[in-house]
């Protein structure tokens, strides 16, 4: 058997689910690193396989040199590693088989695609929760970039509560002209708790708008109901501060 019929016997016996015959290939010199057209190992593949994918991804895993396990993390043509398409397909059994494998001190759910995507971005595009509260509650730390782009365009509002574990309020402020959400991520957020009490422990969120020159933002969280003449703790109300800080235009 030439080299191309071993490849395309491998491919065809992952495809059926022959884990014995992809297994005895690889034994007998196939590459489970060998590529597709599109640029997929055996890797890729598993994770797009709902029936077959985890159980022959368990048994790749074992039968594969340590040396090799950074090539778990290889590009297919459109830059995604096999996360990426675990994560988009929803099959927690491969994320969670991939993740026993990666560095301890890398958060892979960071990692990014040709389209400057992560695997969490297509967790929480697809709704699939429960990788969602795996990556944020397991993994980190996780960029601003990552997950605004996250929020955008989740599928549901549980799963943006789970993002929402990791970024601040002044974070959201920092980046509010960046995604299409402010508005309603700020109602959920509580009036009147400590969400809304910034990281300093003095100012809260509309005091922030209020000196960001941000009139739209500003108006924004007076329009959902928070008090405009609320105080922090040096006793001074959004408007106080800015008048301070110069940011009042008379009309």
């Amino acid at each position: 058997m030439d080299a191309v019929e071993v490849v395309t016997d491998l491919f065809s016996a992952h495809s059926s689910g022959d884990i014995d015959r992809v297994i005895s290939l690889i034994d007998a010199g196939a590459s489970p690193f060998t590529t597709n057209d599109e640029g997929n190992t055996l890797f890729h593949l598993c994770c797009t396989n709902n029936t077959d994918g985890p159980r022959i991804l368990g048994r790749l895993l074992t039968v594969i040199p340590s040396f090799s396990v950074s090539l778990l993390f290889v590009n297919n043509n459109d830059g995604n590693k096999p996360l990426h398409l675990a994560c988009s397909t929803g099959i927690i059994e491969c994320v969670q088989l991939l993740l026993s494998r990666s560095p301890a001190t890398d958060n892979i759910f960071e990692l990014t695609n040709n389209a400057g995507l992560s695997p969490l971005y297509y967790a929480s595009k697809a709704d699939h929760i429960d990788i969602v509260k795996l990556a944020v509650s397991g993994y980190g730390p996780f960029s601003i970039d990552n997950i605004i782009k996250c929020i955008d365009d989740a599928a549901s509002w549980q799963v943006i509560r789970l993002l929402l574990m990791k970024i601040t309020l002044r974070d959201m402020m920092d980046t509010c002209n960046k995604h299409k959400h402010t508005q309603y991520l700020l109602r959920l957020f509580p009036m009147d708790n400590e969400y809304f009490q910034l990281n300093d422990g003095r100012t809260t969120v509309l005091h922030l708008a209020a000196t960001s020159g941000n009139l739209e933002y500003f108006t924004t969280i007076v329009s959902l109901g928070f008090d405009i003449n609320r105080l922090d703790s040096d006793g001074y109300t959004p408007l106080h501060r800015a008048i301070l800080l110069n940011m009042v235009v008379y009309q």
